[in-house]
């Protein structure tokens, strides 16, 4: 799956404002004449990926239906990681790059968990990769008793 993403100066702004980013200095070179480039908070791509894609792994159940409004009750997030190759500049067009990873399965107290990792490159118009993600999700089967 791929998904393409403008890393938007103004969405930028507001994105660091809601993760409490308040850094004045990179705040007034988003709109203005930049010395230097401005960098993107580092959770940044992986919020636009899973809001901005309609398709996406986190709005579809394992079937590929379509989850209901509030999620899943027996999916959930359980680990996020990020590589950074190099700062995300404001200005900049990306392409998500995802595919699957390792699925392990473990019994739990609830059932069988089953850990899925999704990868996820971020790369640049030039195809060099700016920011690596792994994603791990579990998946609940309960018991049938």
């Amino acid at each position: 799956m791929s998904l393409e993403i403008p890393v938007d100066p103004a969405l930028l702004h507001v994105f660091a404002r809601s993760v409490g980013d308040d850094d004045p200095a990179d705040r007034a070179q988003l709109f203005g004449p930049s010395v230097r480039p401005v960098t993107a908070p580092l959770t940044f791509t992986r919020a636009v990926a899973e809001h901005f894609d309609d398709d996406g792994e986190l709005r579809r159940g394992p079937d590929g239906q379509p989850l209901p409004p509030g999620g899943s009750d027996d999916r959930f997030h359980a680990e996020q990681h990020f590589e950074y190759v190099r700062p995300l500049r404001a200005g900049e067009r990306l392409t998500a790059l995802t595919r699957p990873g390792t699925v392990t399965r473990k019994q739990g107290r609830a059932g069988l968990l089953e850990f899925t990792e999704t990868h996820t490159d971020f790369v640049d118009d030039e195809g060099n990769v700016v920011v690596r993600s792994r994603r791990v999700g579990v998946q609940v089967h309960p018991d049938p008793r």
